[in-house]
């Protein structure tokens, strides 16, 4: 499973590993949406009590769960025996899903709690959780970035990324 955990929608795709063939595809609106639209907006609900981190990570779990039974239902593939599932998303969405502490996200220096890959289980899968870049430049804009150089067979020049979601990126290279 590929994720792209985005603060408005989770895509889902059932990938497979031999071919890079997309065998399947979901997406959703993301559940965190009933505690706000936006980024900020999520982290000052989590900063107002201890409890609310657990909220928006349920609101996930249950988005994915709500995912894979798209999927099963779509291709009869049972989603806990897949071998790994792989989610990008930006710095805060990963701080969201780990119930890893906000504050340092909310005012200047913008200090994540890590930026590193994370080997974790969601809902009954082996998770692969991609790394990050910094506080606000995350692991989906660095799927996009591995995306486009796997894409292009351009060997030399320039790249653009442009990444169109809620808040969107651009990345020249």
């Amino acid at each position: 499973l590929a994720v792209d955990y985005g603060s408005t929608t989770i895509l889902m795709q059932l990938v497979d590993l031999n071919s890079g063939t997309v065998i399947a595809e979901e997406k959703v609106v993301n559940g965190q949406v009933a505690y706000g639209t936006d980024i900020l907006t999520r982290i000052t609900y989590c900063l107002e009590d201890p409890a609310h981190p657990q909220d928006l990570q349920k609101a996930t779990v249950e988005t994915f769960h709500q995912l894979f039974e798209r999927l099963t239902g779509e291709t009869g593939i049972e989603v806990n025996k897949l071998p790994v599932m792989i989610v990008s998303g930006n710095t805060t969405m990963i701080h969201l899903l780990m119930k890893y502490p906000v504050e340092r996200l909310a005012k200047a220096p913008f200090c994540p709690e890590t930026l590193d890959e994370i080997e974790t289980e969601i809902a009954g899968v082996k998770t692969y959780i991609m790394p990050g870049i910094s506080a606000f430049v995350g692991a989906d804009v660095l799927a996009g970035l591995l995306a486009v150089e796997s894409l292009t067979k351009q060997k030399e020049g320039y790249r653009l990324l442009i990444d169109l979601g809620t808040n969107a990126e651009l990345v020249l290279y």
